[in-house]
């Protein structure tokens, strides 16, 4: 048996390279209805602050681990209507969560691959990910200690409720033991998403934290694990004037209200249920 540490690299690289080929083919087979495709037409409106001022970290003790490993992702179901961008997304959606990082919207997370993580600087024109969360996104473990997790946990009731998605204790960097605490939180009927950054001491640069819908010049870099902010959190909202009709398309937002009109008029949006 070979005991060479260059050994144990080279069996650790083909086991992730065998890892990301099983992840390749099961995002070919996965039926395409489970995800929405990637559109955008505008960019949210941005704030930010620090938690507990108008948002408060959630605490996902009690959730529902979702993944955990190197590497890999798992699937979990949208618990209400949601619109991010230009898609809606409903209970027979699903969102796709990395343990390196991020969580894709519009399909599975085949860029969980490490060198591809690790690659990855959000930008306008960064979207071989598609639509993605990305939070402290890079060459990622998930469940490194006891205290560390993926976890969803949905609180409130219909129609307010918050879905949030938790990042504890995340490994930023393999085999680092350096960690960062990191959640999302999506907010129903207002369609807002609030990202919170809680403490670190992670000395890896890179790991990227914001959104991006996939479609080039539509995304927002918030800032970087290792000089971002503690205890921080930025809210996405979406621009203020709402479409919602009964044929065409149902929900869409728009910048201004000439902007909504144009659709109305061009017959994107037929029997006008409400404009808000």
């Amino acid at each position: 048996m070979c005991k060479d540490i260059r050994c144990d690299s080279i069996f650790h690289s083909t086991f992730r390279l065998w890892v990301g080929i099983v992840i390749f083919l099961f995002a070919i087979l996965l039926p395409a209805t489970v995800f929405a495709q990637a559109a955008a037409t505008w960019n949210y409106n941005t704030r930010t602050g620090t938690t507990g001022t108008t948002y408060s970290w959630i605490d996902c003790t009690t959730g529902v681990n979702i993944v955990s490993g190197d590497d890999t992702q798992a699937s979990v179901s949208w618990p209400f209507n949601f619109n991010f961008y230009d898609n809606n997304y409903t209970t027979a959606n699903n969102l796709s969560v990395a343990t390196n990082g991020f969580i894709r919207l519009d399909g599975i997370a085949v860029g969980s691959n490490y060198s591809g993580a690790s690659a990855y600087n959000l930008t306008s024109t960064t979207t071989t990910f598609g639509q993605i969360i990305a939070m402290g996104i890079y060459d990622d473990y998930v469940g490194r200690t006891t205290s560390s997790w993926a976890r969803s946990l949905v609180t409130g009731t219909a129609p307010n409720r918050i879905f949030t998605i938790e990042y504890k204790n995340i490994e930023i960097s393999y085999n680092a033991s350096k960690y960062a605490n990191i959640q999302v939180s999506f907010y129903e009927t207002v369609n807002k998403v609030v990202l919170k950054f809680g403490t670190d001491n992670v000395t890896q640069t890179g790991a990227d934290m914001g959104i991006h819908s996939g479609v080039s010049g539509y995304f927002n870099k918030w800032q970087e694990v290792q000089s971002g902010t503690n205890n921080t959190w930025i809210e996405y909202t979406p621009p203020y004037i709402e479409v919602n009709a009964t044929t065409g398309t149902s929900v869409a937002f728009y910048p201004t209200l000439k902007a909504a009109f144009d659709k109305i008029n061009d017959g994107t949006h037929r029997e006008l249920l409400q404009l808000k």
